[in-house]
């Protein structure tokens, strides 16, 4: 094991150290290219980050706006990308997480050094590489979700085809068996670049037809409207829902998948799921050609000595590897896919009130589920990149036990001592099964009494025939106690087997009921999923989303003309919608207040004493009213 991560850390750093032996000679093949030179990245990175931060208008003024008026509210905070409540550009921000992949398993094998520290400070370097890393990678995401589009697409594009030419430049100049080993491993990082660059070239090119209108339709300023989301339709959904009910469902989304339309896995799962199958490839391509140069040393070893045993003992330990390879990655893979259907089923089940699903009770301090939140990506590629290895050994490991103590003592006719051997346990299991078939018998047609309707499916839990019961209870006692090890050996199996499968799968937590809270990794996956529900849910969003309209709307009925905004500066300021005169105004006020009051008479008392004094003749009319319509409906209820 220490061998291959070994031969890990040495393919992934030949990547920055360049150091690559060619045609197996005792040269050293060394890039002119500095073996820090991604440090020196950091500068157009900071440049870059100065320039569309500078780009980009604050909404509000602030101190520094008093101080430096010259700003015009310039130098506004940039984000990288939207973790919470955003659904656009979704796979481009999983791309530029893919572009980072080799740098990120760097910094897993602490093979990506900026600073040399003391032993006990180790620590540190960590922390001050993600923060490197960060800066590094940080121009790709700011001029991807920037709102001024061309000068930073231009930036994104020149830093992107910078950092791949010179990456590959590095990767090409040592040519050899090993260099091609780095290559491939660098090969899902660069065609992320690749990716980037061609959608900034696009984007680009999009703002330029843009802006010369060379575009048969002149788009104006388009506005975001929330009935065209997915989160509106899901609601609008909601209240249809009787007309979906009936709807046959194809066998894809009965058996395998069923697809939803107006659900929109968001940035951060994509993002994960990118790095996640990209960081497991790089993983796995480093274990296999490394695994495939064990297997040659050993096929020298067996040639040199032709016996038949050690050839049969190589082809199990090389059919046996490829085969438990081959499983491992295939539950990996479908672990991980997995977790999407999960998260987009647990979504649904909180949208409609059910928690039933969540066995940590009650749930953690808002601070701790914002916090765990934050662990979540970091902590689900951890996961499947460890849970592959665990589930890839165990699995060897179980293979390699079957086939030398059963397969082969068999082929060599040794099958009377295998019996022998496992006669025992045979028997024990044997005669434990027919133990509690046997209890099963006795406890459905003597132990319990009749069903109480002939139609009823079961039996009742009611006992019959006590005496007889407290006489098999007692003897079987004694036999339970003795062969109780096969039920904890049976319980610490299925146990070891279940956390070796589902570890890389942390939307279920392995720890037993009244334990999830010490699981780290089922923990990040509730607080995750939280933060998700109470910032995404489509019925609260659509609700701000109506409000935050009619909020526009009543400042556009109350601008006075000349703060009409730009949508409307073409129009006749009397045919704006909603944009009412002074006097329909008021009396439309004044008609939704009597309306209100005749509807809820309680709330006349909380009005204003004020409302009181100017409005009295008008509110004992009001109160006649009510003590009418009051004195009909009883006498109608007393007809009814």
């Amino acid at each position: 094991m220490e061998e291959i991560f070994q031969y890990f850390v040495t393919a992934l750093t030949s990547d920055s150290s360049n150091e690559t032996v060619a045609d197996n000679s005792t040269t050293t093949c060394k890039s002119p290219l500095s073996e820090d030179y991604f440090h020196f990245f950091l500068i157009p990175s900071v440049f870059i980050a100065v320039v569309v931060s500078f780009l980009e208008k604050r909404p509000r003024e602030n101190k520094l706006d008093e101080k430096l008026p010259c700003l015009n509210q310039r130098f506004r905070i940039l984000e990288p990308l939207r973790f919470v409540n955003s659904n656009s550009h979704r796979w481009i921000h999983g791309v530029s997480f893919g572009a980072t992949s080799l740098v990120i398993i760097l910094m897993f094998l602490n093979a990506f050094q900026t600073i040399e520290l003391p032993t006990w400070a180790k620590a540190f370097t960590y922390l001050i590489n993600s923060l490197e890393v960060g800066m590094l990678f940080y121009p790709y995401f700011i001029c991807l979700t920037t709102e001024s589009k061309i000068i930073p697409s231009i930036l994104g594009c020149l830093f992107s085809m910078s950092w791949f030419s010179v990456n590959i430049a590095d990767l090409l100049y040592c040519p050899g068996d090993e260099s091609t080993m780095v290559i491939l491993l660098s090969a899902p990082s660069l065609a992320c670049s690749v990716i980037i660059i061609l959608y900034f070239l696009f984007t680009l090119g999009i703002e330029l037809l843009k802006c010369g209108n060379l575009k048969k339709k002149v788009t104006a300023k388009k506005e975001y409207h929330f009935m065209n989301s997915e989160k509106a339709k899901h609601v609008k959904r909601i209240f249809e829902a009787k007309k979906h009910q009936n709807l046959k469902k194809s066998w894809f989304r009965e058996k395998v998948y069923d697809w939803d339309p107006f659900f929109k896995f968001p940035t951060r799962i994509i993002m994960t799921l990118t790095l996640s199958f990209i960081c497991l490839f790089i993983f796995i391509a480093v274990i296999q050609n490394k695994a495939v140069g064990i297997l040659e040393f050993i096929k020298q070893l067996v040639e040199l000595n032709t016996s038949p045993k050690l050839e049969r003992a190589y082809n199990i330990f090389e059919k046996g590897w490829y085969i438990t390879s081959a499983v491992a990655i295939a539950s990996t893979i479908m672990s991980s896919l997995y977790n999407l259907v999960s998260y987009k089923n647990q979504m649904k089940m909180l949208y409609k009130g059910q928690r039933n699903f969540l066995p940590i009770a009650p749930l953690p301090l808002p601070r701790n589920l914002l916090a765990s939140s934050m662990r979540y990506s970091g902590n689900q590629i951890a996961y499947v990149l460890w849970g592959y290895v665990v589930l890839h050994l165990t699995l060897y490991a179980a293979v390699l036990a079957f086939c030398f103590f059963i397969v082969i003592p068999i082929m060599n006719g040794e099958i009377l001592k295998i019996v022998e051997k496992l006669g025992f346990i045979l028997v024990g299991l044997i005669i434990v099964f027919a133990v509690i078939y046997a209890q099963l018998l006795a406890a459905h047609f003597f132990f319990l009494q009749d069903k109480v309707n002939p139609e009823d499916s079961y039996k009742p839990l009611a006992l019959n025939n006590r005496r007889l019961f407290n006489n098999f209870n007692y003897f079987i006692l004694f036999y339970s106690v003795v062969v109780g090890i096969t039920a904890c050996i049976k319980r610490l199996v299925i146990g070891m087997v279940v956390g070796c499968v589902f570890l890389s799968r942390i939307d279920r937590s392995i720890l037993p009921s009244g334990f999830q809270s010490f699981d780290s990794g089922y923990s990040t996956w509730v607080g995750m999923l939280f933060v998700d529900f109470c910032h995404e849910n489509p019925v609260v969003v659509t609700f701000c989303d109506i409000l935050s309209e009619m909020q526009q709307e009543k400042q556009l009925r109350n601008a006075p003309e000349m703060m009409v905004p730009e949508l409307y500066q073409d129009h006749n300021i009397c045919c704006i919608p909603g944009l009412l005169s002074d006097h329909r105004r008021k009396w439309r006020t004044k008609w939704l207040v009597v309306y209100t009051l005749v509807n809820n008479p309680k709330l006349i008392i909380e009005r204003k004493q004020s409302a009181f004094k100017t409005a009295k003749v008008e509110l004992e009319d009001l109160s006649v009213y009510v003590n009418v319509r009051n004195r009909k409906e009883k006498e109608a209820a007393k007809k009814i």
